[in-house]
């Protein structure tokens, strides 16, 4: 029988022409316990801002990962899927994805945008929303897993303690029927977290 979406632990895109580039073992497909839902995918038009497009990887942590896989298998699974995380982070990295605008749309929403269009990660909380990890493609790797880390620390806290934690704190005054995005700082290399439309206030100021 076929799993519902929201019963899998994990749920992984990556594009139908890049096959070749990720083995099961970087789908995190060799782990008997994990249920992961992995699905190719072709050339796909959007009509939305570009941080909210799907970048060419998308990784979803979802909550049944962090409700009851988590709590059998322990901490340790927790570092063994950081740093699948981190290797499939580099193999992302190989792909060269471009957003190819419409005459139609104007690109003056995106000038100010770094954010990687190869790879995202979005991890649902237990509140049910997700945030988006957004990497900025001008940073190193060695930057990109740092947040990584920093990320899922910030959600098993808000697993376990739930609106008393923090991330919850964060959020709780922003918009509450979208994502939350989270991007990196350049000058502290911590992540921070916002709605979209901070996020477009952000970018416009950055392309003056």
């Amino acid at each position: 029988m076929k799993r519902k979406p929201e019963e899998n632990h994990l749920f992984i895109e990556y594009p139908e022409m890049f096959s070749n580039l990720f083995s099961e073992e970087d789908l995190l497909l060799s782990h008997e316990n994990l249920l992961v839902d992995c699905r190719k995918k072709g050339i796909e038009m959007y009509a939305a801002l570009e941080w909210a497009i799907p970048t060419a990887v998308v990784v979803y942590i979802l909550k049944p990962y962090f409700d009851s896989f988590l709590k059998e298998a322990g901490k340790d699974h927790y570092k063994w899927l950081t740093q699948k995380m981190k290797n499939l982070l580099k193999k992302s990295r190989k792909i060269e994805a471009t957003l190819v605008h419409s005459d139609l749309s104007p690109k003056k929403n995106t000038e100010g945008n770094n954010q990687s269009n190869t790879i995202s990660l979005r991890v649902q909380i237990k509140e049910g929303r997700f945030v988006k990890l957004l990497f900025d493609k001008n940073m190193t790797v060695e930057e990109w897993e740092s947040a990584i880390d920093q990320l899922l620390e910030f959600v098993i806290d808000n697993y376990e303690n739930g609106k008393e934690s923090k991330l919850f704190q964060i959020i709780e005054p922003m918009e509450q029927y979208h994502d939350i995005y989270s991007t990196i700082n350049k000058e502290t290399g911590k992540i921070e977290f916002t709605d979209i439309t901070t996020l477009v206030e952000i970018s416009k100021r950055n392309s003056k």
